[in-house]
């Protein structure tokens, strides 16, 4: 549901892989990662956090954000 409505609503083009080989291959700036873990784990290896958000109907439920380092 997160792709098709970032792809539908957002006009991004969304790599939906989960693989770890495709964060480092990727030619995108930017990574999202859906996770339940308390705490949250940190970024990957050559990424940068710019955002933890929470649904407000789902408190469990973050959506990190980070941006590639250069």
């Amino acid at each position: 549901a997160t792709v098709a409505a970032l792809e539908t609503f957002g006009h991004w083009r969304v790599d939906a892989r989960s693989d770890a080989a495709a964060e480092a291959v990727s030619g995108c700036e930017y990574l999202l990662r859906v996770t339940r873990a308390k705490p949250a784990p940190p970024p990957p290896l050559g990424w940068r956090a710019i955002a933890n958000v929470r649904r407000p109907t789902d408190r469990d439920e973050v959506t990190q954000v980070f941006r590639r380092d250069r």
